[in-house]
């Protein structure tokens, strides 16, 4: 408590502007010695070789530092320059670029597709920007190993667009919600088109140079490719080379640091990158056709923790874990990246997140009245949700070979929450009964499939 009193005292000095004194200085150091011992024992306990963590609070990083190996053989240490591959951050850092874009009156995110790629045909005119962005254009994402394939090759752009017959529109847009790498291919390419600019440069003019960011650009650049750090896949440790994998460009394709991450976080709070009313646009829920508020807005998971807003994006290759939360109303964000895969980036953010804030303190409440309880069909899959005397819900997912049981409490506002997995669900309600489910994990959006009500 004495440690925590400490830190508070510490924070409310930086929020002042005050210069903090010495006295201050080494309570801080005595505090986030505390958070050091937290994080060196999630990477033992979770078997990450290494992370680099980061907190900005207002315009300030006060923790940036590394943990751990860039490699198994322990030959190298991570620092807080360590480049990382981000994975899906980059749609993060993509949706910014489409602002900034629209923000300087070059396109906008209303635009048809087919305006910026006349070659396609005209049954993808109904598809917008904005429809890329929030991932409801209806397309058909292009399988895993086809993707992987694709990155070997020299000339992504003609082959993606090749891949954009009208054979894989499965619906009209806003129709659903289904996450997608390959739109983001698309996004990058109308990012060259719009600029006359290679992505990379795009990314290297806008961010590194105006932002003065030190490690951050693409991963197959010759600036980067040789420094980023090892990656594995646990839980065999095998290192695997994410070369291919990495050029995804605005899919999955940026390499970057925990403190350029931090650094474009500021920017965006300061103003400096998009119109201070396009900033809203990356927080605003995706709306279907059928109801369902979707919490994903333009390249940004939305997230619910108790009663503080945070937004971000998860990212994760075979190799790598990374993590990017953000507190916009409490101008405080953190970040986690590691060099395996799983390595619970999410867990090691949380952990930074709650040693700055009040989180995870959900507190049980009295159930609405209203029917949870059900059959749920997700990803082929069916879950069952069960209201039981005490109020619990009791979640049954049955994969036809075995069945998991977990359960959760009721925190209010149609959400339940798993303390123990920090896992939350989000019900939504149509006649005073429960017709979707929404996942969230520590505190985030989960980029799955949305689970439906099966009407018996």
């Amino acid at each position: 408590m004495k440690n925590l009193l400490m830190f508070i005292s510490f924070l409310f000095f930086i929020s002042c502007n005050y210069k903090v004194n010495d006295k201050n200085e080494k309570d801080n150091q005595i505090s986030f010695e505390n958070l050091r011992k937290s994080i060196n024992k999630i990477i033992l306990n979770e078997n990450i070789p290494g992370t680099s963590i980061g907190i900005l609070i207002n315009d300030s990083i006060v923790f940036n530092e590394g943990f751990g190996y860039t490699d198994t053989l322990k030959t190298k240490k991570v620092t807080s320059n360590t480049i990382f591959p981000v994975a899906s951050i980059s749609k993060f850092i993509t949706a910014i670029s489409i602002l900034m874009l629209e923000t300087q009156g070059k396109l906008s995110i209303e635009d048809p597709i087919t305006k910026h790629f006349p070659e396609l045909s005209q049954e993808f005119s109904e598809i917008k920007i904005k429809h890329l962005l929030n991932h409801t254009t209806g397309i058909t994402d292009m399988p895993f190993r086809e993707r992987l394939e694709l990155y070997k090759k020299p000339d992504m752009e003609n082959i993606v667009l090749d891949y954009f017959q009208p054979s894989i529109i499965r619906n009209k847009p806003e129709k659903k919600w289904e996450y997608s790498n390959i739109t983001y291919m698309m996004l990058s390419f109308i990012i060259e088109r719009t600029t006359k600019q290679s992505f990379g440069g795009f990314i290297h003019k806008e961010f590194v140079q105006n932002l003065n960011l030190t490690g951050t650009g693409l991963c197959e650049s010759p600036e980067i490719d040789s420094k980023y750090t090892f990656n594995y896949f646990y839980p065999k440790r095998t290192y695997l080379n994410p070369k291919y994998s990495q050029r995804q460009l605005g899919g999955g394709g940026i390499c970057s640091t925990s403190s350029d991450l931090l650094k474009i976080v500021r920017a965006l709070q300061n103003g400096k990158l998009i119109a201070s009313e396009k900033i809203s646009l990356l927080f605003k829920p995706t709306l279907l056709e059928n109801g369902m508020e979707i919490y994903y807005g333009l390249g940004t998971k939305l997230g619910i923790n108790d009663n503080i807003f945070m937004c971000g994006h998860t990212g994760g290759h075979q190799t790598n874990h990374s993590v990017l939360f953000w507190y916009p109303n409490e101008k405080i964000a953190a970040v986690a990246l590691t060099n395996s895969d799983p390595g619970n980036a999410p867990k090691l953010a949380m952990e930074a997140s709650s040693f700055v804030l009040e989180l995870n303190k959900f507190e049980v409440k009295e159930i609405d009245e209203v029917d949870y309880s059900g059959k749920f069909n997700w990803a082929g899959d069916t879950i069952t949700y069960q209201i039981t005397k005490k109020g619990e819900l009791i979640e049954k997912i049955d994969y036809g070979h075995s069945v998991d049981e977990l359960t959760y409490y009721y925190v209010g506002n149609n959400t339940f929450h798993n303390s123990e997995y920090n896992t939350t669900l989000k019900f939504g309600i149509k006649n005073n009964k429960s017709y979707y489910v929404q996942t969230f994990n520590y505190g985030i959006y989960a980029d799955m499939d949305i689970a439906t009500r099966i009407n018996e």
